[in-house]
């Protein structure tokens, strides 16, 4: 890999999915959220002042929430991982939080609910393994 932090998290303010990303960088999806993520000690925050319920619709989601980023106001990505700029969802809520993201939008099967970056090429089928039902269930982009 030989872009740094700074370009990752460029890339990630730009809109792109950690799997877009991780293909530009030649690493796993997984490596790239290990990169981006908050530090543990300003997840724990985030989790605490939540009191583990997912700020949007209240379910006690305690450690297992997820921590999404609202948004940056500074132009290099300064306050990415600010504990300001951070808030605690629940699965469904931050699928939610990226569908309202023009900057990030999803795709969605309509059958089995598979969630997928509408950004990647639009498959004929769905690609969840346990679907596979071809389209018009699974909504194209929007």
């Amino acid at each position: 890999m030989d872009m740094g932090k700074g370009d990752l998290l460029e890339l990630r303010l730009q809109g792109l999915t950690y799997q877009a990303i991780a293909e530009r960088a030649g690493v796993s999806r997984q490596r790239i959220q290990q990169l981006l993520e908050p530090p543990k000690a300003v997840r724990s925050a985030v989790v605490a002042a939540a009191g583990g319920l997912c700020q949007e619709c209240g379910v006690g989601i305690g450690e297992s929430g997820h921590v999404h980023h609202k948004g940056t106001t500074a132009s290099n990505g300064d306050d990415y991982n600010d504990y300001a700029n951070l808030v605690l969802l629940c699965v469904s809520c931050h699928i939610l939080a990226h569908r309202r993201n023009p900057n990030n939008p999803l795709s969605t099967c309509q059958h089995c609910g598979h969630i997928w970056p509408a950004e990647l090429e639009h498959p004929k089928k769905c690609p969840s393994s346990l679907c596979q039902l071809p389209y018009p269930l699974g909504r194209p982009p929007q």
